[in-house]
């Protein structure tokens, strides 16, 4: 059966997707956004450091009216909450009404979406009047390139393609001399395949040099003892690797 068209609103989280550090009253905590499926949802998951804050998960998605998102929370007390969201021009909103206990969190993204400053209030008289109940900031945590590099590498010694079905960004471009310019699909049916034949990367340099780029100088190990050496230039959007360039080195026999 073939997988429903996700919605295009779903394309806005990804202003939240990747890692964050979370600021609480008095401590702080770490939080994860990431796609479920084919984009169809995003998950959150989420850390917090005072024994006060409760750890947990939350499912994102679009409402069944079509004009915004919900989320749907679950966390380390055993508390589920169904929490209406907007997330447009700047702002994120979540809210959930209860003659009891209404809840509302109102953040904006800094200019560069950096950072996320905010605060939850709180009602118990239905939602008529709110009070301050207490802030809470996002701070984006900038992704390891290195590491991020060497497990595109990684993935090669072990022979886990799932390595880099997660790192490699929609619209990875792929270049080398026999392989100009391939697109994401082409390099797994074209590339991918040499994994059998890779036995070990040892670096010669690996290291960031700027622009979201990796400056990578390795000499290879087949499986059957020989040896080879590369230069590669690997570029990220965030955590995703969004395009490769091959410099073909030389046999070390």
């Amino acid at each position: 059966m073939a997988s429903p068209t996700p919605d295009p609103a779903v394309a806005r989280l990804e202003a939240l997707v990747g890692r964050w550090r979370l600021g609480v009253p008095g401590g702080g905590g770490d939080v994860e956004f990431a796609w479920l499926g084919d984009k169809a949802f995003v998950v959150q998951r989420w850390r917090s450091d005072p024994p006060e804050f409760p750890d947990g998960t939350a499912i994102i998605g679009p409402n069944a009216a079509g004009d915004g998102f919900v989320q749907h929370y679950f966390d380390s007390r055993g508390v589920e909450r169904r929490y209406e969201m907007a997330l447009d021009d700047g702002g994120w909103r979540l809210w959930r009404d209860d003659p009891d206990f209404a809840q509302r969190f109102i953040g904006t993204f800094s200019p560069d979406g950096s950072t996320i400053a905010g605060a939850w209030e709180r009602s118990s008289d239905g939602g008529t009047t709110f009070e301050h109940d207490f802030d809470f900031t996002y701070t984006r945590v900038a992704p390891d390139l290195v590491a991020l590099a060497r497990a595109s590498y990684g993935a090669y010694e072990t022979g886990d393609r799932s390595v880099l079905d997660d790192l490699l960004a929609e619209d990875f471009v792929f270049y080398s001399p026999p392989d100009p310019g391939i697109d994401r699909a082409a390099y797994f049916e074209r590339c991918w395949p040499n994994h059998e034949r890779h036995r070990s990367f040892a670096y010669e340099r690996l290291q960031e040099i700027g622009g979201g780029e990796v400056l990578v100088t390795y000499v290879a190990e087949r499986t059957d003892g020989s040896r080879f050496r590369n230069t590669e230039v690997l570029r990220f959007a965030g955590d995703k690797l969004v395009r490769a360039e091959v410099y073909f080195g030389w046999e070390l026999g």
